[in-house]
């Protein structure tokens, strides 16, 4: 069976990316801060605090120019889509490539929702497999600060070095379990081998590891986010990082 997208390792001077099969070439008849406003009506509801359509870093190898907007989501079959846009005079021109397989992988019944719902959507056929490269999601220093900003608490030193040190082990955990299952003693090396490694690089080197997991951690940045955001019966996990701090 054809994979969905084909896996580039990560080599030194490479970046991890997973390059997508062939996707739908499509125009909208709206300008495309409306196109995106459409889709979001579309798209069902993610986890608390993850937005339906995650911005997202990709290269774009086909003819023309790069997209003015790359968008990732789930659909409302639990498809994984990135969805490339352009703005031209009024209208926008779209590309959706699933992440899916099989002789059906483009037929996608977002785009029947949307022309009902909004009308005035046209095909313009298909983009040639490979013109999209999805990279990973980064885990930056203004994450950080906006988890310590919507807490309400200063940025000091403290409290800016404890919030990096439970993003850094989140996210440990969460590459641990994606090589547990294929190599539980190299999941552990993972760990051991990246405790003390920012939480952008551990990211990097899990898309390096396998550019499979790419599309699956798109939204980790903002599932971490609401994690740490969250108050809970149970307790309030930022106060803890605070009490460690103090």
């Amino acid at each position: 069976m054809k994979t969905p997208f084909n896996r580039r390792t990560g080599k030194p001077g490479r970046r991890p990316v997973a390059v997508f099969d062939s996707g739908l070439r499509l125009r909208a008849g709206v300008a495309l801060p409306d196109c995106l406003d459409n889709l979001r009506r579309l798209i069902p509801d993610r986890q608390p605090g993850v937005p339906k359509l995650l911005p997202a870093r990709a290269y774009w190898r086909g003819a023309g120019r790069a997209p003015d907007a790359t968008v990732t989501f789930v659909d409302d079959e639990g498809r994984f889509v990135v969805a490339t846009l352009w703005a031209e005079d009024g209208r926008t021109e779209i590309g959706l490539f699933p992440l899916t397989s099989g002789p059906d992988r483009l037929a996608i019944p977002l785009i029947g929702h949307y022309a009902a719902t909004f009308g005035s959507l046209s095909s313009l056929g298909t983009f040639q497999a490979g013109v999209v490269e999805l990279a990973p999601p980064q885990i930056t220093e203004d994450l950080l600060y906006s988890i310590v900003d919507e807490a309400g608490v200063p940025a000091t030193p403290g409290n800016m070095g404890a919030v990096a040190g439970h993003v850094r082990d989140m996210v440990l955990e969460q590459g641990h379990q994606f090589i547990f299952g294929q190599d539980p003693a190299g999941a552990q090396s993972f760990v051991e081998g990246h405790r003390g490694a920012s939480a952008d690089a551990i990211v990097h080197e899990l898309a390096c590891w396998d550019p499979g997991v790419i599309p699956y951690i798109q939204d980790l940045p903002y599932r971490i986010q609401a994690i740490l955001l969250e108050r809970s019966p149970e307790g309030d996990l930022l106060a803890e990082i605070w009490n460690a701090a103090s």
